[in-house]
């Protein structure tokens, strides 16, 4: 009955709310142990032996799914174990015998529940005798019952009812777990279609048409992070098509009218779509989406990625950092929310969730296809004509203009200007191209530039139970874990330079990529481990920005770090320098080390390695035009070829230049660890004063009561080496 228009509510709101209701639980699981006279089913022995519990302690639960196994037979009486578990509330509102326990407390409370039970051994419930029941152990822990509550008023109905349902019967919060970056909580949806009637009968409710949504202004995230794990719902879970989804929602101007732009599905399987329905339970909404993968695993995190590029309107999707679809059309001007949905029975996680710009530069690691692989490495330059021969030279050696002398000399029969001039640049480089010595082309995946690591955070295999086997050194198979060292471990790495111009700040133009693979035919994208805003010029000072060509990575096992090694220059290709960056992980970041000539020269490309014997070495490609300088022989005394402003010698420069050494010249040369003796593994030998026979060799961090290596002043100290580990380069 209405007035106006709107419903006479004036005897109050009568009615029933039906709701999911977290409540703090403990379970105690245990053993009940049967005789009988005559075989029964298992269901019937595992209902007398509930109801034996049922009626001893009452608990609010008992789990259904329990087992009764009848194992033997003696003396024609037939013996049965039941499994079972008895679930109690802990709030002092319901049960103030679990109310805020203690482990001391609940032990007690325990013990005397199990006093219950021993009183009641030797019933027999329909012929079958009750011969022990042992509670053997309990855990805390939380469920979700849809309870009934009921509102009080005065309405006796002459004005007519108002009739209201909650549709949206899904439950959320923030609970403990462990989360997808070891985090102690994340956010937990569930939903059930199975309720309880008012008689307290269990009937199918429908589930949620749909889940919560988390508005913010109208913008155009480029990148959406988060992780999911799914959990199917014992007894429930049942039907097709359980899980949850995660869309990108535009709600519209007025009201909610709400359109979802691009949505990712996880349950029963893996899809994706977009513009879709807006209603969860829409008949055909599933229907309208892709699948990625029809096997996902159960109580597992997943995390998921959404690049969206908003000019010209797509999408891409990677799971666990794999690209799975590229280029998937949407229609939609922005986003202001997202709705996280959940669908029949099912229990959903969320965490670590990211609406945001893409700080990973729309980076995408290589796709292969039947056609080939593609990459998003720039061009490939080498070394370019002007670098070879010289800025205005044609590639040819150039002599000097001819001029004709005039003396007394007959000129007949002579021929003017024979021959050639005097020869002012000589080339005698042949490039095979005209951009250099190689062709410009797209960077592709090349065996030279992958790198095989072990035995690393990354490179072992995440998924479980994928290889259970290996050979073992004495030729048998054994069993072998995943993970790091195990079944499975090594990927092949591969890190490239990734050119980029960012609108939202200068920092984020370009870096160094880094990807890898088990198969080299998926690749997981493992980050941005490199950013060029971190380069500085510390040989000349010159101003950036900068870039690196040609990034190559070493794992340095007495540091335990990752080396990376790259080509360094900026946009008027005139450094050519040599970049170092080291890392303790092999995703980075990177921290810049320095940039230099490792000897003295310019270089497009060089390559590191470590040889048979486990010396790392760096191997580059230069060009250098060498100029010799030939003077009139002198003869000067080499005790006074240096000398000061005012004429006297210097005596210091004369010796250095009469006594020459090559680490003069070498401004990587580790004369200053030399010199302490760091190039030689550490040995220090105490001498005895008064019998130099007598020689002690402590050990590298031995010290005596006062800090010293040796007994002074009974021992003299005789450094043989300090090296701990050996030093042999200032850079690896």
């Amino acid at each position: 009955i209405t007035i106006n228009g709107k419903a006479n509510l004036a005897g109050g709101k009568c009615g029933a709310l039906k709701t999911a209701v977290p409540r703090d639980v403990i379970e105690l699981y245990t053993e009940v142990y049967m005789t009988m006279l005559s075989p029964l089913n298992d269901e019937r022995i595992a209902y007398l032996g509930l109801q034996y519990l049922q009626e001893s302690l009452q608990p609010v639960f008992l789990n259904t799914n329990s087992f009764a196994s009848q194992n033997e037979t003696v003396n024609n009486t037939v013996h049965a174990l039941l499994f079972a578990t008895m679930t109690f509330y802990t709030s002092d509102e319901v049960n103030a015998d679990f109310a805020w326990l203690n482990q001391t407390q609940a032990n007690k409370t325990i013990d005397r529940y199990q006093a219950v039970l021993n009183k009641n051994l030797g019933a027999n419930i329909a012929e079958v005798f009750i011969v022990d029941a042992t509670i053997k152990s309990y855990d805390f822990t939380t469920i979700s019952p849809v309870e009934t509550s009921f509102t009080e008023c005065s309405n006796p109905g002459s004005d007519g009812t108002l009739y209201t349902e909650a549709k949206a019967t899904t439950k959320m919060y923030v609970a403990t777990t462990t989360g997808a970056e070891s985090t102690s909580r994340a956010l937990f949806l569930s939903n059930r279609e199975m309720g309880n009637t008012t008689s307290g009968s269990e009937r199918e409710a429908p589930f949620s048409a749909n889940g919560p949504i988390v508005p913010f202004e109208a913008s155009r995230p480029s990148r959406i992070t988060y992780y999911s794990r799914t959990d199917a719902v014992p007894s429930e879970s049942l039907k097709v098509d359980y899980g949850s989804l995660f869309a990108l929602i535009s709600r519209g101007e007025s009201g909610l009218n709400v359109s979802n732009v691009i949505g990712v599905f996880f349950g029963t399987k893996i899809m994706h779509g977009s513009n879709f329905g807006s209603a969860v339970d829409e008949a055909v909404y599933l229907k309208r989406l892709v699948t990625i993968d029809n096997y996902p695993i159960l109580s597992r995190w997943y995390k998921v990625d959404i690049k969206i590029q908003w000019v010209n309107h797509t999408y891409s999707v990677s799971i666990d950092d794999l690209i799975v679809t590229t280029e998937q059309t949407f229609q939609g001007d922005d986003v202001d929310g997202i709705r996280l949905s959940t669908y029949r029975s099912v229990d959903v996680w969320f965490d670590e969730i990211y609406v945001g710009f893409d700080n990973s530069l729309n980076f995408q690691c290589p796709i292969t296809l039947r056609t080939g692989t593609s990459t998003q490495a720039p061009v490939q330059r080498h070394w370019s004509f002007e670098e070879v021969h010289g800025e205005g030279n044609l590639g040819y050696t150039a002599y000097n203009v001819m001029t004709r002398h005039y003396n007394f000399l007959d000129t007949q029969g002579s021929i003017a200007f024979d021959g050639q001039g005097q020869v002012n640049d000589n080339q005698d480089i042949k490039l095979q191209y005209k951009d250099g010595d190689y062709p410009l082309t797209q960077g592709l995946i090349h065996a030279g530039a992958l790198v095989y690591l072990t035995n690393s955070l990354r490179s072992g295999k995440t998924p479980l139970d994928q290889s259970k086997t290996r050979v073992s050194d004495q030729g048998l198979w054994s069993g072998v874990k995943d993970g790091p060292g195990g079944a499975g471990d090594g990927r092949q790495f591969w890190y490239t330079e990734y050119n980029f111009e960012s609108d939202l700040s200068p920092t984020l133009n370009g870096g160094v990529a880094a990807c890898s693979s088990q198969d080299l035919n998926r690749w997981r994208f493992e980050g941005i481990v490199f950013h060029y805003t971190n380069l500085s010029d510390l040989v000349f000072g010159e101003p950036g920005p900068f870039y690196v060509e040609r990034p190559k990575v070493l794992f340095n096992a007495p540091t335990g770090q990752y080396v990376m090694w790259a080509v360094m220059d900026r946009e008027k290709r005139d450094l050519a320098l040599s970049a170092i960056a080291t890392s303790p992980y092999e995703d980075g970041p990177f921290l810049f080390r320095r940039s230099f000539y490792p000897d003295g020269n310019q270089t497009r490309d060089q390559v590191i390695f470590v040889n048979d014997e486990g010396q790392p070495l760096l191997g580059r490609t230069y060009y250098q035009t060498v100029e010799f300088l030939l003077p009139q022989a002198i003869m000067q005394p080499v005790w006074e070829s240096a000398k000061n402003r005012d004429g006297s010698i210097n005596y210091r420069n004369s010796y250095h230049r009469a006594v020459y050494d090559p680490g003069y010249d070498n401004f990587n040369d580790i004369y200053l660890q030399r010199w302490r003796k760091e190039d030689i593994a550490y040995e220090v030998q105490c001498v005895d004063r008064l019998n130099s026979s007598k020689v002690r060799t402590p050990k590298s961090g031995e010290y005596n009561d006062d800090g010293d290596v040796c007994n002074d002043p009974s021992e003299r100290k005789v450094i043989i080496g300090q090296g701990v580990p050996v030093v042999t380069s200032m850079f690896i």
